[in-house]
């Protein structure tokens, strides 16, 4: 048995729950959960500090939840087609769709999720949703596998 907030439980308000879906019981393998508003400065893979208290609750989530394995997924957008990612301005390389991945993947490890359960990897600008540009600025969790209790 996992102590984890549900709807039941008076502590967690689901209307102002950002993570619904990393909460639910019917999680799945091969699920894809979109970390709205995690952002970072453009150009680069620091996150903004506003983003800060979402991540805080994604790694309370994710420590809770010790079933759960996934990768992280960096994605960027409006890029030339002849490169394979963006340019980091931190790094001065072209990666920044792995830079952003990785360092989601840096930030939840502090946070007390184990490393053994999260890889990390960016798709550049392979993986459009098909909207509008600022949505392909993304970092994902791909559910890898759920653990059976």
């Amino acid at each position: 048995y996992l102590d984890i907030p549900t709807s039941l439980d008076p502590e967690v308000d689901n209307s102002q729950e950002p993570f619904k879906s990393l909460l639910s019981k019917r999680l799945k393998k091969g699920q894809i959960i979109i970390l709205e508003n995690i952002l970072f400065y453009k150009g680069r893979s620091t996150v903004l500090e506003e983003s800060q208290p979402l991540l805080d609750r994604v790694a309370e989530i994710l420590v809770a939840r010790k079933d759960i394995y996934f990768e992280i997924h960096g994605h960027v957008c409006c890029i030339n087609p002849v490169y394979q990612d963006a340019y980091n301005r931190d790094t001065k390389k072209s990666n920044l769709s792995v830079d952003r991945a990785r360092s989601i993947f840096q930030i939840l490890r502090k946070r007390g999720v184990d490393y053994r359960r999260m890889k990390f990897k960016g798709y550049g600008r392979k993986k459009p949703l098909g909207g509008i540009d600022k949505l392909d600025r993304r970092v994902e969790l791909y559910i890898t596998k759920i653990e059976e209790e």
